[in-house]
């Protein structure tokens, strides 16, 4: 069940409704819940965000507070982490993430047969080569299985973005 939820703006000012911070193009913020099992009390944080497009000072900084906050918010428990980072894998955002958690598309497991990108725009290019949307997870899960999903409609797509799916595996303690 529904355990608990949050959120905060990625700005000098996280709890102000609508803050806009640093070199940021739009408002941007991150929002989170906690699950637990409703027999042991069990369970994990899910946070979720969208960091600028266009500020390269806003994704770093928003890589860090976003880090900074669920080591406050969520302490040593298990941790999903999703989003739209704008970031390309190797970037200064995606290494300040990935120095706490894992990126669930670097784990090694068997991939499908994937485009080598999450951001196709519009009209569809499965060429472009821009991973910008990520999975990541604390050591507390285990990757069963990781998909970016291409399925389309005759070449129409809902979105400008693939979906990224991880499939995880939790031992409850």
């Amino acid at each position: 069940e529904l355990a608990k939820e949050g959120r905060f703006w990625l700005s000098d000012k996280p709890s102000e409704a609508g803050s806009m911070g640093w070199d940021a193009a739009c408002t941007r913020m991150v929002t989170w819940i906690r699950i637990e099992d409703v027999n042991n009390g069990t369970g994990y944080f899910v946070f979720n965000t969208h960091f600028d497009h266009v500020g390269v000072d806003a994704r770093v900084k928003s890589a860090k507070m976003l880090s900074d906050s669920i080591i406050s918010i969520a302490g040593n428990n298990p941790v999903i982490i999703l989003g739209d980072f704008n970031a390309l894998p190797d970037s200064d955002p995606l290494n300040i993430l990935s120095e706490l958690f894992i990126d669930a598309r670097v784990l090694g497991v068997e991939q499908h047969d994937e485009p080598a990108t999450t951001f196709v725009g519009f009209p569809a290019d499965l060429t472009k080569n821009d991973i910008i949307d990520h999975i990541f997870i604390s050591s507390h899960f285990g990757l069963e299985d990781f998909e970016i999903v291409s399925d389309n409609a005759g070449g129409f797509f809902p979105s400008d973005h693939l979906p990224v799916r991880a499939a995880l595996s939790y031992e409850i303690p």
